[in-house]
């Protein structure tokens, strides 16, 4: 389960439940859209103007001849099914008032890759040609043919000039799992519903007190509109309202299961050679789910606030073998194990949210004897949930994550002094690409989970044998059959754990954070086992 509570994002006039009727044209200064069914779930909203934002879908009275439904930019021809002259049509709200030109419309949805596209050219069409299918049903005109115009769309939402549309507002909500809610509104406590009855009835007053004073009508009602909206929007940060994501997903798991040698090296002494080598063998099955919001204007393309919380379930573990015949120190590097993409959250052209899953190892540590080991590391998650931008969402709780048992085995022979330590780490991290408003801002954000397991060993011994040391994590201290040989071999093995989450970015996202934002999200160290012993051979 998912459930996050965090930014106050969303004011009261925005509130919005199965947002798009299609049977309600876009013609009010405000429209709304549902992602459709399938394997996420989110809603939209754009609102400004009555002049910034149409409409060409048959709701509108437009019926489009031909589309291209995968293309974000591209060329339509469409014909106005009743009489523009008619003062019923909504034909002419598209090209009415300033024209159509850098009017955002909303499309149908076998047209275009997206939602909602920017008008960029506006015309009569050289090919005035109607399918019999579509001439049929036109009203007719009393002596005047319908035309056949032509529309040019694409998502540079940069190049509309707002100071001529104004600003027109969006706000996103989603997941990247069907079934999440699609309401964008307030927390919706009585105190806030009357609030909000009290801000849209003096809206409405005003309106009508500023209809009734000529020459000023468009000017005041964009003032009035201004303080609405900003009072709304104090309102809610003072009673500290929600977005909250609160439902059982049943999502398939990510599971893998992979081997991988991490280091390889061999030394030639004259005739005598000598190897180093360390693998691994891991494997996870883990639930993630992806919750966002964000609020913001789409003329200009910017963001204001955002917010992206991740959920994870299951467990990642990782075994690393170590076989040396010299001794020395190891670094394998960071060795990444396997790379997987997870279902993603898309509103083309708006909003999308690509994740992927990845899985690096890294062995590191000083050894100066020749052995043989064995250390792994097992790591838990139990809903944890993990926000950015950092502080997005209440702390990660203490239970989150933890390390199960730490599987441990040592081959030395004990005629020698053995010293060094092994540190082995298993780093899961999910990454999302995000990209915004036609690609005006793109950035990744890595949640990273380094579990790392850490042995250091201080062991003597004055005869030949082999000992394999198998701890119990939850034991304070543990040992093993003695060899059937004479001497003694002793020592001290301790072994400590940690868990460390860091949250970071790589790019510039509308100056909400950058390539310099990171923060330790949670971090933990554990005592796995530390026991000293003595064996009589």
């Amino acid at each position: 389960m998912i459930s996050t509570s965090f930014l106050a994002l969303i004011p009261f006039i925005l509130g919005v439940n199965a947002a798009n009727d299609w049977n309600v044209p876009c013609t009010t200064g405000s429209c709304a859209w549902d992602l459709p069914a399938g394997s996420a779930s989110g809603t939209m909203k754009i609102w400004g103007s009555n002049t910034a934002i149409s409409d060409i879908t048959t709701a509108a009275n437009w019926q489009i001849l031909g589309c291209n439904s995968t293309a974000l930019s591209q060329s339509v021809r469409l014909v106005c099914m009743n009489d523009p002259e008619d003062p019923d049509s909504l034909c002419s709200h598209l090209y009415g008032n300033s024209g159509a030109v850098n009017k955002i419309i909303r499309l149908p949805t076998d047209c275009g890759a997206g939602p909602f596209a920017r008008v960029s050219q506006w015309g009569t069409s050289n090919d005035q040609s109607i399918p019999a299918s579509v001439n049929k049903r036109l009203t007719r005109r009393a002596g005047n043919p319908p035309v056949v115009h032509v529309l040019a769309m694409d998502t540079n939402f940069d190049a509309v000039d707002y100071s001529k549309t104004g600003a027109v507002n969006i706000a996103i909500q989603g997941a990247n799992v069907p079934g999440a809610p699609n309401t964008i509104a307030g927390a919706g406590s009585g105190s806030q519903r009357r609030s909000r009855t009290r801000l849209e009835s003096a809206a409405k007053s005003e309106a009508t007190k500023v209809k009734n004073a000529a020459g000023k009508v468009e000017s005041a009602a964009k003032a009035v509109a201004t303080k609405v909206e900003g009072a709304a929007k104090a309102a809610v940060t003072a009673t500290n309202n929600t977005v909250d994501v609160n439902h059982t997903f049943n999502l398939p798991p990510i599971t893998f299961d992979k081997s991988k040698n991490l280091l390889s090296k061999s030394i030639q002494c004259g005739p005598v050679g000598a190897t180093i080598s360390a693998d691994v063998d891991a494997n996870a099955n883990a639930q993630m789910t992806v919750s966002l919001a964000a609020t913001g204007t789409i003329i200009p393309p910017k963001l204001t606030d955002f917010g992206v919380v991740a959920g994870m379930s299951g467990s990642a573990a990782g075994t690393m073998t170590i076989n040396a015949d010299v001794t020395g120190s190891l670094d394998s590097g960071l060795i990444t194990l396997v790379n997987l993409g997870v279902p993603g959250f898309d509103i083309p052209g708006i909003f999308t949210v690509g994740p992927s899953f990845q899985v690096n190892a890294e062995l590191t540590g000083d050894v100066d004897v020749a052995m043989a080991m064995t250390l792994g590391v097992n790591l838990n998650l139990n809903n944890a949930q993990l926000a950015f931008p950092p502080g997005a969402a209440d702390p990660t709780a203490s239970n989150a994550f933890s390390l199960g048992d730490t599987p441990i085995t040592l081959n030395a022979a004990p005629n020698v002094d053995a010293t060094g330590t092994i540190t082995a780490h298993l780093i899961p991290s999910l990454n999302l690409g995000i990209s915004a408003l036609g690609k005006k801002a793109d950035a990744t954000i890595s949640l990273s989970l380094d579990a790392n397991a850490g042995l250091t060993m201080n062991l003597d011994g004055s005869a030949s044998a082999t000992k394999v040391v198998e701890p119990n994590p939850n034991a304070d201290d543990a040992g093993s059959q003695p060899a059937d040989v004479s001497g003694t071999i002793g020592g001290c093995i301790n072994v400590n754990g940690g868990v460390d989450v860091t949250a970071s970015a790589d790019a510039d996202f509308f100056g909400l954070f950058d390539k310099s934002t990171s923060a330790n999200l949670f971090s933990k160290n554990f005592q796995i086992l530390q026991v000293c012993f003595r064996f009589v051979l």
